[in-house]
């Protein structure tokens, strides 16, 4: 980047962009992923060792694919759950410890909580006083509506009120789940999610880690809904997010299931909801995307159903998964915002990046407004091993504006400052001789600013 960046601002002086420069840099982390979609596969080891992870990818924003059992059997971060948000904090602790156990559950371990039913069903006791865990009742009753609700992979247990029993002061000390017959046998739970990560990963493998929430969605939608099909098919759980995403095909539980666990693996906040519609009974997905709850049905697909507000709900008639509902965002979300390219990435990080070091920059100004006159330029630039010597005010603002803007880039970035006409104001000193550079990566396009315009260099 260091000769790449030297010839650009060698270019740079034919437009008057570098007379004085203050530049700062922070430790490279641009993240490649335009190319193929390989790249953004991780090597699935690099995290399995990873304990409770925001979702399952790194902290880029990369996400797994083709994930190992240990991988799949980790809890998604206590933020992206919905209903846990709902309960006290002895229910969270409680929330947190049940999904573990229930993510992890296995028949091989030889639990001595797990009883063999007649029936061929189980019967997993969880002791929450025995983890030094103290939840009220009040939580507990809502576990199992609010797991169901909030992981689609709790499809291993009964959407059934589940038991528990308490202390004389009203505290759960054992909560027990029923596990249907077909999670009994050796590895079963383990094998089932293994099966779905072919076609899992498969969908997100359109996910580029630069897009939004709403771009997220947006891009998985289309390519969810585009290679799913809705039909009756005995025996395959149609129902759940089993049936939708290792044969592809599902009714609208198992759609919304399916499309609920794949939003959640790209670290995207989703719910499960049901309710009535001209069609009958249904199911479909409450999304935050962006800061705002949308409606999105998958079942019927279409952008009709995509990333829609409150005022757009005339079909759908909900009814309530959680004792309190998320609020929907009164618009839909426009659906050009969720269109993701390179080239409008590139613009919006370069502006974005670019107003907050005009803002820092004034800030630091500001402090020196009385000591214009002594300014005439100021020169830093990195990561070269250019180094500018001004007088003592000079090298001070240098110093200042290099603190302020660390942390708020990746990359390169050039602030050039200055005051050949004497400025009486600092407002008027920005607004004439204040010139920025910015390009985070070499193959990404160099932008510049200067008298409030802000253009890429070509």
């Amino acid at each position: 980047m260091k000769q790449n960046t030297m010839k650009k601002l060698a270019k740079l002086t034919s437009i008057g962009l570098v007379c004085v420069t203050v530049l700062a840099s922070t430790p490279f982390t641009y993240v490649e992923a335009a190319g193929t979609q390989n790249t953004t596969v991780l090597n699935t080891q690099e995290v399995a060792s990873q304990a409770l992870q925001a979702y399952l990818g790194d902290s880029k924003g990369h996400i797994i694919q083709n994930a190992t059992a240990e991988q799949l059997n980790l809890a998604f971060s206590p933020e992206l759950y919905y209903g846990r948000s709902l309960l006290t904090e002895g229910g969270q602790q409680a929330w947190d410890y049940v999904v573990q156990e229930l993510l992890a559950f296995n028949p091989t371990k030889n639990y001595d909580n797990l009883t063999a039913l007649s029936d061929g069903h189980g019967r997993f006791t969880i002791n929450l006083k025995k983890a030094g865990i103290t939840a009220p009742e009040s939580d507990i009753k809502k576990f199992n509506k609010y797991l169901n609700g909030s992981d689609a992979r709790m499809f291993h247990i009964r959407n059934w009120n589940q038991e528990y029993t308490k202390d004389a002061a009203g505290n759960v000390e054992t909560v027990t789940f029923y596990i249907p017959g077909v999670y009994m046998g050796d590895n079963a739970y383990q094998n089932t999610l293994m099966g779905m990560e072919a076609y899992v990963s498969e969908v997100l493998s359109v996910v580029d880690p630069r897009m939004t929430d709403a771009q997220k969605v947006a891009a998985l939608y289309k390519k969810y809904t585009s290679t799913m099909s809705y039909a009756w098919g005995g025996g395959k759980e149609i129902g759940n997010a089993v049936g939708a995403l290792t044969n592809r095909i599902a009714i609208c539980g198992g759609y919304s299931f399916g499309f609920q666990y794949i939003l959640m693996r790209a670290g995207v906040q989703s719910i499960y909801m049901t309710g009535d519609t001209s069609e009958g009974y249904h199911a479909w997905n409450y999304v935050k995307a962006d800061g705002q709850w949308y409606f999105v049905d998958s079942t019927w697909g279409s952008d009709r159903w995509l990333l829609k507000g409150q005022s757009s709900l005339t079909s759908h008639k909900k009814r309530d998964s959680f004792n309190v509902m998320p609020t929907l965002s009164e618009t839909d979300m426009n659906l050009e915002d969720t269109v993701f390219s390179v080239e409008n990435y590139n613009e919006k990080v370069a502006n974005e990046t670019i107003q907050t070091v005009i803002s820092k920059v004034k800030d630091v100004l500001n402090k020196h407004a009385d000591e214009l006159s002594e300014i005439k330029h100021v020169y830093m630039f990195e990561p070269t091993s250019l180094v500018f010597e001004g007088n003592e005010v000079e090298n001070a603002i240098s110093a200042e504006i290099r603190e302020a803007v660390k942390g708020t880039f990746t990359g390169s970035l050039t602030v050039d400052i200055g005051n050949y006409e004497k400025y009486a104001t600092v407002d008027e000193l920005l607004e004439n001789d204040l010139r920025i550079g910015y390009q985070a990566s070499d193959d990404t396009p160099y932008y510049y600013y200067q008298q409030g315009q802000i253009a890429e260099y070509k």
